[in-house]
């Protein structure tokens, strides 16, 4: 990608997580899923880790990530944020390395998460090591990644508000512009930890997260779909397999993607 486009699409990203309204991030699994929510409007795009680790039928290590991760961002024009996970590196060295990487093929954003691959909790001092990595690779090469730390607080039954807000704290210390929190979704808990933490807030839609319109007012920065899309996606497919499998039924022409549509989606 050339020096221009790259910069463009950089500032492009930062805009659209720190100015009004929202930033609505779909989650892409693959580049035919990347260019249908480009196809539809959304000026930036995430990666779902888990949508990318399903779609290659495996879980994926870092190299078969980082090639289907270059797939997307290659697909569209607009800016690709990618889902790192704890940096695939238990060490901020290896974080270090695949952050640059990830700024080689195109990435304008990264998530790095405090959740270990087991499904424990890390220590917070531990993502603080590699957010700090992660800055420093960013000043050397002169790429203003946009790095939005999440913190799995609120998932594998921890929930706990004020140890979020301490890491939250920690985090923007450490360099990182958003503190992502996926699993909060009772308004007043959002609302406070808006208020508490120094840097924008990302939420992640589930069940019971407040409207976009809502988030908006309370001033959240970013609403990541992550791998929902194709969560969605699965369950209708089940649904057509199931029909076709009981009675014969295929209804599903009546709401399908034509064709040429889909060969023009999915054929480069």
């Amino acid at each position: 990608m050339a020096s221009a486009a790259r910069d463009q699409r950089l500032e492009r990203f930062r805009e659209l997580n720190e100015d009004a309204p929202l930033l609505v991030l779909p989650g892409a699994w693959d580049f035919v899923s990347a260019r249908m929510f480009a196809s539809e409007g959304f000026p930036a795009l995430g990666t779902t880790s888990s949508g990318i680790s399903w779609t290659i039928g495996r879980s994926s290590g870092w190299d078969s990530f980082l090639a289907a991760s270059a797939r997307i961002v290659g697909a569209v024009d607009v800016p690709v944020s990618l889902d790192i996970e704890e940096g695939f590196s238990g060490t901020p060295e290896g974080v270090a390395r695949h952050v640059r990487q990830a700024i080689e093929i195109g990435a304008c954003g990264v998530n790095l998460e405090d959740g270990l691959a087991d499904g424990r909790l890390g220590d917070a001092s531990l993502l603080v090591d590699k957010l700090q990595a992660a800055r420093e690779v960013c000043v050397a090469t002169s790429h203003p990644l946009f790095i939005n730390a999440r913190t799995d607080v609120f998932l594998g039954g921890f929930d706990d508000l004020s140890e979020a807000i301490r890491r939250g704290r920690l985090y923007a210390e450490a360099g990182a512009d958003m503190f992502f929190a996926p699993g909060i979704a009772a308004k007043d808990d959002i609302a406070t930890l808006v208020r508490e933490v120094p840097i924008a807030v990302n939420v992640y839609a589930l069940p019971g997260v407040p409207s976009v319109d809502e988030l908006d007012e309370m001033g959240v920065g970013r609403l990541s779909v992550g791998c929902g899309v194709l969560q969605s996606a699965l369950a209708d497919a089940r649904r057509v397999a199931r029909g076709l499998a009981a009675s014969g039924s295929y209804g599903f022409a009546d709401d399908w993607i034509s064709f040429d549509e889909a060969e023009s989606l999915c054929i480069d």
